[in-house]
């Protein structure tokens, strides 16, 4: 047995190492040459070249001593010719030149307590403060946490656990489940004899936790916070509830004519982490991935979305412990596998991603429209009623109302320099941008969304009327997309008696409502039965909405289904009938894409049916 004196660079290193150098032997038999390319790639994953370990650098030949303990007789011996690795062990011991009974390096005296118990515990509403931090005179502190001293604060926990904290100037307001609590910092407050306050010095780090008036919390979506100024906003699912705390305190303005929404999209809101199953086709595919050999799986993509990271992969219904740690856009789209696969996709197979998401709700401030602007998001494709899977909606301080909705669905919302931005797909999208035109309700590379407004005609209110006409002052490219009355109330489809054995099936509540007013240029025809966009021959027709001394007017078409006892209906009446009216004007799909539209006043001629 050979040995060896290794200088070693602290005697406080403990290791024991090997090395495996891949290639051929030297001519001489002396080593293992210092290769890379010419006979062999070094792999890493076996202590080869570029391995990383604490305290050993490869050098080529020469430095290190040869230490040929061999690989057993499966690869060969030392010195043959079919010999292509080699093993080297190197310890780093703890006595001083290892030599026999020599001074040895040890821990030394180390302080530590002795708790009765020592298993981890949980408290989500709870606080802890590390030491202090100082970069002028060089304290750091963060990493100690000292049990001697009193660095806890504990909320109600009856209230929930805390999801959001945020400082504000000397105050720190903790957002709870159930509960929105606020704290001094770096000071406390006594109650006086007369039953005042008094700030006590610095010396308590978070102070006494004093809630704010109302029962109300963040529930566990702390993504909906937002803040501007001294106002701030959050949603509160668990109540069906929109919150803002300003300096008047807590205020639900969920309840600004849009209770009821909230109370129906939030209750739908699920705070677990759901499945999520994408379906795609795969082009083509290469297994049996080794993440040692250095090759790794990939599988090209043909059709289905783009794939997000940390997806679990099922082919042809078959789950493997497999999550996605990269992807390259081409033609489709690549991802790279992790584990061992055992497989071959060809084009054609059938592969499903699999995630693991919770609903959302996500908040923001709008600098640019002084707007609260909130996301519900359903994970998958969703359950929200209106066909869609999210709810994009804003609060306007000006007006205390919700103004409009918005087709568009952020992963994230903020402002920064006087702009908003919101990001989507891991890109960032700037809104109102003024540098290109036509780029209104162009969200994230699609296609224009269409615009709508929705508003009530009631003119008389205690009078049941005829609605014959409809017009509007404002931009060209809108269209009634709907005219609808209100409703009946349930009635028997054949009888105008009651029938109590009549099932669910056979009331009906009837409405009146008209068919699709076109735009001024999707309505237009000529007399030769050429229709837009088609080549018109003058004169011009209008099936819809046509421009009168500066007006676009249209008659209404009847477009309901007979009701009990009924004697005129159907598309060849004219107008409808009812108290009120719900109408629905709409941007077209032809008129100035993503150009300006705008409306400034709608009107109704009605004749009054009966008093």
């Amino acid at each position: 047995m050979a040995y060896f004196k290794l200088e070693v660079s602290y005697f406080n290193s403990f290791w024991l190492k090997k090395t495996i150098y891949t290639g051929t032997p030297g001519a001489d038999n002396s080593g293992v040459p210092y290769a890379y390319g010419d006979f062999a790639t070094p792999q890493e994953w076996r202590g080869g070249i570029a391995s990383n370990f604490p305290g050993l650098q490869f050098t080529p030949p020469g430095v290190w001593p040869p230490f040929p303990s061999g690989c057993g007789s499966e690869i060969g011996s030392f010195g043959t010719s079919g010999y292509d690795e080699v093993e080297n062990w190197f310890i780093e011991g703890s006595r001083y030149q290892e030599d026999f009974n020599a001074v040895s390096v040890d821990y030394g005296a180390k302080a530590y307590l002795k708790e009765d118990f020592n298993s981890q515990e949980t408290r989500p509403n709870a606080l802890i403060y590390s030491g202090v931090y100082n970069s002028r005179t060089g304290i750091n502190e963060t990493n100690v946490f000292s049990v001697g001293e009193n660095i806890t604060k504990a909320a109600d926990p009856q209230k929930g656990s805390i999801q959001k904290l945020y400082a504000e100037d000397t105050n720190l307001i903790v957002f709870q489940e159930d509960k929105v609590n606020r704290a001094l910092i770096d000071k406390d407050t006594i109650y006086t004899s007369e039953g005042g306050t008094q700030t006590l010095p610095p010396g308590t780090v978070i102070g006494q936790l004093s809630p704010y008036a109302g029962e109300f919390g963040i529930s566990k979506n702390p993504e909906s916070f937002a803040v501007y100024g001294f106002r701030k906003y959050f949603a509160d699912k668990d109540r069906g509830s929109i919150l803002r705390l300003s300096n008047d305190g807590m205020t639900e303005i969920s309840e600004n004519g849009m209770s009821n929404f909230f109370r129906d999209k939030l209750k739908e809101i699920n705070e677990n982490n759901d499945a999520v199953d994408v379906n795609a086709i795969s082009a083509a595919g290469q297994g049996d991935y080794d993440p040692l050999s250095g090759f790794p799986a990939y599988i090209s993509i043909e059709t289905g979305p783009v794939v997000t990271l940390g997806s679990q992969l099922i082919i042809d219904g078959v789950e493997y412990d497999i999550y996605i740690t990269g992807q390259s856009s081409g033609s489709g789209t690549r991802i790279t596998l992790t584990q061992s696969l055992d497989f071959t996709v060809g084009a054609g197979v059938n592969l499903t991603f699999r995630t693991f998401e919770r609903d959302k709700i996500i908040g923001g401030w709008d600098i640019h429209d002084r707007e609260y602007v909130i996301s519900m998001q359903k994970a998958g494709l969703g359950t929200f009623k209106d066909g869609t899977n999210y709810n994009t909606l804003a609060w306007d301080e000006n007006i205390l109302g919700w103004p409009t909705f918005y087709s568009y669905k952020p992963n994230n919302i903020f402002s920064l320099k006087n702009t908003y931005f919101t990001t989507n797909s891991s890109e960032i999208y700037e809104h109102y941008f003024a540098g290109a035109s036509n780029n209104r309700n162009v969200y994230y590379g699609a296609a224009p969304a269409a615009s709508s407004l929705t508003f009530v005609f009631n003119p008389q209110v205690n009078i049941n009327k005829n609605f014959l006409t409809i017009g509007y002052e404002g931009s060209n490219g809108w269209k009634g997309k709907s005219f609808i009355s209100d409703e009946q109330g349930k009635q028997l489809v054949n009888d105008n008696y009651i029938n109590p054995s009549a099932s669910i099936s056979e009331y009906v509540n009837y409405t009146d409502n008209s068919v699709i007013i076109n735009s001024y240029y999707e309505g237009a025809y000529d007399n030769f039965g050429n229709e837009f966009p088609a080549t018109l021959t003058p004169p011009i027709q209008r099936a819809g909405f046509t421009l009168k001394e500066g007006k676009y007017v249209s008659n209404i078409r009847n477009n309901s289904t007979a009701r009990v006892g009924e004697v005129s209906f159907g598309s060849s009446i004219s107008g409808i009938k009812g108290y009120f009216a719900t109408v629905t004007l709409q941007t077209d799909d032809t008129t100035d894409l993503g150009g300006s539209k705008q409306i400034f006043a709608a009107s109704t001629n009605i004749n009054v049916s009966s008093q």
